[in-house]
């Protein structure tokens, strides 16, 4: 079987980088070292992670650009994406 390797700080630089003027408040995800035990496919799991954190984004920038007031709130807050890895 072949394992696919990913960078996580890579993920996030990326996505930094496409989505810079986002408002996310209480988004952080943190996997605790017993289910990544449990876990046969550590990637999988990072890889399902990032998905719904892409559609979260997604989600909440669709919602952003329907309020006006969004610009506004779009200057005085930055994006900082929290992401939480802990293993053995």
């Amino acid at each position: 079987m072949k394992t696919m390797m990913i960078n996580i700080d890579l993920i996030v630089e990326v996505i930094s980088e496409v989505i810079t003027e986002v408002v996310i408040t209480e988004v952080s995800i943190r996997i605790n070292s017993q289910m990544m035990q449990n876990v046969k496919k550590k990637e999988k799991v990072i890889l399902m992670i990032m998905d719904n954190y892409i559609e979260y984004l997604s989600q909440n920038i669709a919602r952003l650009q329907r309020s006006r007031q969004s610009m506004s709130m779009l200057s005085r807050l930055k994006f900082l994406p929290e992401i939480f890895l802990f293993s053995e």
